[in-house]
């Protein structure tokens, strides 16, 4: 694996430009790592690569959600006995004939201890269900009787909906193009955080809800604490991506050793990037020589922006510096704070354009492998690597541009 990697690198010239390899934490993955970061030859090109092995945004949604799956909830019991009930061969075809109009599909879905977004979809349709599944099982006979949730309990069940809803939608813009990066799967954390505390202050919910929500938020502070390691190659690029966020910066840091060792941590990764080899910064500076082009006059708001920002003090490092400001609001745009904060916090700004654009998960580059199933067919197992390469790549593009054209309608 190893060799394969650093053949393509190079065949593409781009070895020298590697900032990080995000990994799933498979043994195998932290032994590829391993072997990429410990090579003798081109060292240098990789002196400065980290390893973003800690946990992805999908899975911190997952972890946070799984509290919905461990509650024992009785109205939650009662659906899936009706879900497993209603699947049941012939039941299933008097429970079809039942339903006008007709349909030819029951979509009633099972959950599964794997998977925590089954239980939201078998919820959603059951609740799409109820006013049949009412009718229909009410009328059977044996304990089953009793499993129908009331209309009480739907109610209730609505509420859950609303609850996990929006962790459905994080979970799936997080593990698509939509949120892969940094930048924005923190935003998308950011919110299913408002959401759930607004949630939590609702005392109009259930009982039941409530505390769900208590716990589901707790779960996902535990995950959002940032944690410290020694400084090293493997770099906690999420744990990086909080503090370089200025409406974030140290607010997960509620002791002074963990600032401390926030400081610490930064300062090792400017350190990082100010001793980079000096072919790879002159081969940043060359590219950027060679495309810039001549820059039009600042507006007056921009020069005044500039003016502010390169003021830092001189007693202090940027890093410090960078600390020390005051935290920016949360409706400020990350990335338009950096592009007006180069003047100010030069290295910082190298920092954040590496880390804020690096993927926050594994789950693109492994759709990729997946989707290559649907061009290799058993009528069609001998295309060339370069067609499928380029029909993977078609995909991919057509989608992000479907997906710019969507924004552009929305935007308008």
């Amino acid at each position: 694996m190893k060799d394969v990697v650093m053949e393509t690198l190079k065949e593409f010239k781009v070895a020298h430009r590697v900032f990080g390899v995000t990994t799933d934490r498979a043994s195998n993955m932290i032994k590829f790592f391993d072997l990429l970061a410990d090579m003798e030859t081109d060292r240098r090109s990789f002196s400065r690569t980290a390893q973003f092995s800690p946990e992805d945004k999908p899975h911190i949604v997952n972890k946070v959600a799984e509290v919905a799956i461990d509650k024992k909830v009785d109205t939650v019991s009662k659906i899936r006995a009706c879900v497993v009930y209603s699947r049941r061969p012939t039941i299933r075809e008097n429970f079809l004939a039942s339903i006008h109009p007709a349909t030819e599909d029951l979509k009633l879905p099972l959950d599964v201890a794997t998977r925590w977004n089954s239980l939201f979809h078998m919820v959603e349709s059951a609740y799409a269900r109820r006013v049949e599944s009412h009718d229909h099982l009410s009328t059977r006979k044996g304990a089953i009787k009793n499993d129908v949730p009331s209309a009480g309990e739907w109610i209730e069940v609505e509420d859950l909906i609303e609850l996990l809803k929006p962790l459905e939608a994080v979970s799936v813009d997080c593990s698509a193009f939509k949120s892969s990066t940094f930048h924005l799967a923190l935003a998308e954390l950011e919110f299913l955080r408002s959401h759930l505390k607004a949630f939590n202050e609702d005392y109009a919910k259930a009982h039941w809800i409530c505390e769900l929500t208590k716990d589901t938020l707790a779960k996902l502070e535990d995950w959002l604490k940032l944690s410290w390691k020694k400084p090293g190659i493997r770099i906690q690029v999420p744990m990086i991506a909080r503090l370089l966020d200025p409406s974030i910066k140290d607010a997960y840091l509620p002791t002074v050793e963990s600032r401390t060792a926030a400081s610490t941590t930064l300062k090792h990764i400017v350190q990082l990037y100010k001793t980079a080899p000096s072919e790879r910064r002159g081969s940043e500076s060359t590219s950027q020589s060679a495309v810039s082009a001549p820059k039009e006059p600042l507006s007056i708001r921009e020069r005044l922006i500039a003016q502010a920002t390169s003021g830092a003090d001189t007693q202090l490092n940027e890093e410090d510096q960078y600390f020390l400001d005051p935290k920016e609001s949360a409706k400020r745009d990350v990335l338009d704070f950096w592009s007006m904060s180069e003047l100010r916090y030069p290295t910082l700004h190298r920092i954040v354009k590496d880390v804020l654009a690096a993927q926050a998960s594994s789950v693109l580059s492994e759709s990729a492998f997946s989707g290559s199933g649907r061009y290799i067919t058993v009528l069609r197992n001998r295309l060339e690597p370069e067609a499928i390469q380029a029909m993977l790549c078609l995909n991919s593009l057509t989608n992000v541009f479907e997906a710019m054209v969507a924004t552009m309608i929305d935007d308008e």
